[in-house]
């Protein structure tokens, strides 16, 4: 039996999100143009949904504690935390007798869960995630998600808000840590000998506003902080730089110092406004597939182990973070 869908329109867009795959985006249309790469449905249970916009909670990107990947420690401190010194550890590791949590999985684990339908309308449907038992077992804080999707004739715009309802014993009483993001697969035929096309809305190029650029390493680490101009050799102007995506360089990147709330690729323009907290987009791309993804991301890889790598959550408290994908007609 196919899970039940949600389908939203407005004039000539449309949008069909998945509660059950994570409350992700599959598709999104815009005067018969997908803008994002759609979602092979169905989706197995829990599994990435490798299209579409997935949400990325608590985590963007890997976590990994003395190299064991989907491992991380909780307790007082996190920066350079030491297993047995600062806290539990949530670990991947199966040599103990006892039965240990399960690894956080990459970007964790709000794309592999079902949400509860909020409210739902013609152009607009919220949706809602809770702590379980079974997310307890890897993150032990009891929390609140909700994501808000609202379809306008040529834009979608995204609200995602996380609270922390209450500390639980296993986190020694740390506060909630959170660094977010969302994983737009924009739809693109890349001009390499490999597919034959070309850039979907002809967006052979993104404006970043971008001060840094960091390439990512092949185990998913972040590399040493660059200027982006001298990295890219792109040029500047009014709206930052100039970065052709057909260059690899540009395949594995992220870029920070970002100085406006805004970058487009070529008709399509990403923005946010100045109360979502986003400091990083990420791009990533595989040139045999269609697409070129630009995520905005809170913070970087293994970000509950970097110094201010994460948002600290106390019992009650929230933090909200929005983004806009519009096509100019």
């Amino acid at each position: 039996m196919t899970p039940p869908t949600i389908t939203l329109e407005n004039g000539q867009a449309s949008a069909v999100i998945l509660p059950s795959a994570g409350a992700t985006v599959a598709s999104l249309d815009i005067g018969g143009t997908p803008v994002l790469m759609a979602v092979r449905q169905p989706v197995a249970a829990g599994a990435w949904p490798a299209g579409g916009m997935p949400i990325c909670f608590p985590f963007a990107g890997r976590v990994w504690h003395e190299g064991k990947l989907g491992s991380y420690v909780t307790g007082a401190s996190l920066a350079h935390a030491t297993h047995g010194t600062h806290g539990k550890e949530f670990t991947s590791s199966r040599q103990s007798s006892q039965p240990l949590p399960l690894p956080m999985p990459l970007h964790g684990f709000a794309f592999g869960s079902t949400w509860k339908i909020e409210n739902q309308g013609n152009s607009e449907a919220t949706l809602l995630l809770n702590d379980s038992t079974e997310t307890q077992k890897i993150f032990p804080w009891r929390f609140t998600a909700r994501i808000k999707y609202r379809l306008l004739p040529a834009a979608l715009e995204t609200q995602l808000s996380l609270r922390c309802d209450e500390i639980l014993d296993a986190a020694q009483d740390m506060p909630m840590p959170v660094a977010p993001g969302l994983h737009p697969y924009f739809s693109a035929k890349h001009p390499v000998e490999k597919c034959d096309g070309y850039f979907s809305f002809a967006y052979d190029n993104l404006e970043v506003p971008a001060l840094e650029a960091i390439a990512v390493t092949a185990e998913g680490n972040a590399g040493p902080k660059k200027f982006a101009a001298d990295m890219l050799a792109a040029p500047t102007g009014p709206s930052g730089l100039t970065v052709p995506l057909h260059n690899e360089i540009a395949h594995n990147l992220i870029f920070g110092g970002i100085s406006h709330r805004a970058a487009s690729i070529g008709k399509i323009r990403l923005s946010w406004t100045k109360e979502s907290p986003w400091r990083h987009l990420v791009c990533w791309a595989k040139p045999d597939q269609h697409f070129f993804c630009v995520e905005p991301w809170y913070g970087l890889p293994d970000a509950v182990h970097r110094k201010d790598g994460v948002i600290k959550l106390q019992a009650g408290a929230s933090c909200a973070f929005d983004f806009k994908i519009e096509i100019k007609i």
